[in-house]
């Protein structure tokens, strides 16, 4: 039985190599996509890894309004993905893995009008005189081991959680 487990591994490895290979040597891929998707994949690989080890205890706890650095991996079409801010909009104790957050982002949306886009405006602490922009339908549960920086959190105020909070309720909840 162990050896058809090893055999069926062996395979599915060489599977992956060869889908690898024929995806860098894609010529239609540019290759900045190549190295997103790449260097996703080694990190993937590490977080996986040390999933059994990780201990969120160490972490501090998360409040809500809080703004953390994370890594939301490599993503397919318009999911958000990348390292980005995110707003923490559960308190999450150090002794919960995950964090239910709202990634932001500095670039303008195309179609701000809509619902679903609230204007975060400029973050004191972050780029300055960047306004900042939050797309509701990409609120995520994450790992915390997702989370990249642990310095003094940043913090978004009371007005911009609840303006959030409306459009949530307004664009998911009630539909």
């Amino acid at each position: 039985m162990a050896a058809n487990n090893d055999e069926a591994l062996t395979s599915k490895i060489k599977c992956i190599y060869s889908k690898l290979l024929d995806f860098a040597m894609n010529l239609s891929i540019n290759v900045k996509t190549k190295n997103s998707y790449i260097d996703w994949l080694i990190c993937k690989t590490e977080l996986v890894k040390n999933e059994k080890t990780f201990d969120s205890t160490k972490l501090p706890s998360y409040r809500r309004g809080e703004l953390i650095f994370l890594d939301l991996g490599f993503n397919v079409g318009e999911e958000y993905g990348g390292k980005h801010y995110a707003i923490v909009l559960r308190d999450s104790r150090n002794n919960h893995g995950k964090v239910l957050l709202m990634p932001i982002t500095s670039q303008e949306p195309k179609s701000k009008h809509l619902p679903i886009y609230v204007e975060i405006g400029p973050i004191i602490g972050l780029a300055k005189n960047k306004h900042h922009w939050a797309n509701i339908l990409n609120i995520a549960n994450v790992s915390k081991q997702r989370i990249m920086a642990h310095r003094k959190p940043l913090r978004v105020n009371d007005r911009i959680l609840n303006r959030l909070s409306g459009a949530i309720v307004n664009q998911i909840a009630l539909r």
